[in-house]
């Protein structure tokens, strides 16, 4: 099986949300959410070592990976609170993980281009081969599937 038909059978079974329903949610104020959350994965990346986002892989699969530390010493209340956080970050990024596997081909790429290596609209038109009507629509699909997951979507 090559790669073009996996991705048709991904796309089958996840395709982009329909105009319709996606009518139904406030995206600016919903891709505010996402963003803000975003920001938040990209501060956590570099503060706690120990977890790293779930990691997109070139065959399109969402990988987790936990870094398991044992702290000895949980005196003082900064290693307390670091280890609560750490459990409260891993819960986010358990759910991120789930919902990306919920995501089609195309906005999985959208995901990863725009929030991970944060490309420009136009380059990931360009790579996904989609012109503006269509990005925007894949954009606006990734988005409200993610927010839904994390529930973090705005309904009107």
């Amino acid at each position: 099986m090559n790669d073009k038909n996996k991705c048709n059978v991904n796309e089958e079974k996840n395709p982009l949300l329909t105009n319709t329903f996606m009518l139904k949610f406030d995206f600016e104020q919903t891709k505010s959410n996402i963003d803000k959350l975003m920001a938040n994965i990209e501060e956590w990346k570099y503060s706690y070592i120990n977890l790293t986002p779930p990691t997109i892989t070139s065959s399109y699969e969402v990988h987790y990976e936990k870094h398991n530390s044992n702290v000895t010493d949980k005196i003082g209340e900064f290693v307390q609170k670091k280890v609560d956080m750490e459990k409260e970050i891993d819960k986010v990024y358990q759910k991120l993980k789930i919902v990306l596997e919920k995501l089609n081909r195309e906005e999985l790429d959208y995901f990863n281009m725009s929030y991970y290596n944060r490309k420009s609209e136009t380059i990931i038109g360009s790579r996904l081969c989609v012109g503006h009507t269509q990005l925007l629509h894949i954009k606006k699909s990734c988005i409200i599937k993610i927010a839904l997951g994390l529930e973090q979507a705005v309904r009107i």
